[in-house]
């Protein structure tokens, strides 16, 4: 059997030296997630709330995706991308500020929680 499949296009296959072959690879940690998601669908985090704390919810609800652009998130709420923008400066913020936020918030859990920082830092969306 081949090691790798050459019907395969380039742009899927992940090389890797032999000597790397026992380490773990890092993925997203479902666990955690999980705790986040029903952190943030408790009745604190209503539907009702500002903008700028919906933003930070669907922001880390969805961290272990990555970090979306501005673009995927007004999709996401069904406005264009400069209404988002406006709504979000009305509010005092914008993107660039709850996404960084949201990165710094879910670091700080992640390093509370026992994890090193080699594995935070390989996280999707920080």
């Amino acid at each position: 059997m081949p090691l790798i499949n050459r019907s395969c296009p380039e742009e899927y296959l992940r090389l890797f030296r032999i000597a790397h072959i026992n380490l773990p690879l890092i993925t997203a940690h479902y666990e955690l997630q999980s705790q986040l998601i029903e952190k943030m669908t408790s009745e604190e985090w209503a539907v009702g709330q500002p903008l700028r704390r919906r933003v930070e919810n669907y922001l880390k609800k969805n961290a272990c995706w990555g970090m979306p652009t501005l673009g995927q998130l007004a999709a996401n709420f069904n406005t264009r991308t400069r209404s988002l923008q406006r709504r979000l400066r009305t509010e005092g913020t914008s993107y660039q500020q709850l996404a960084s936020d949201c990165r710094m918030s879910l670091a700080a859990y992640y390093l509370q929680s026992g994890h090193r920082v080699k594995e935070i830092s390989q996280l999707p969306g920080l």
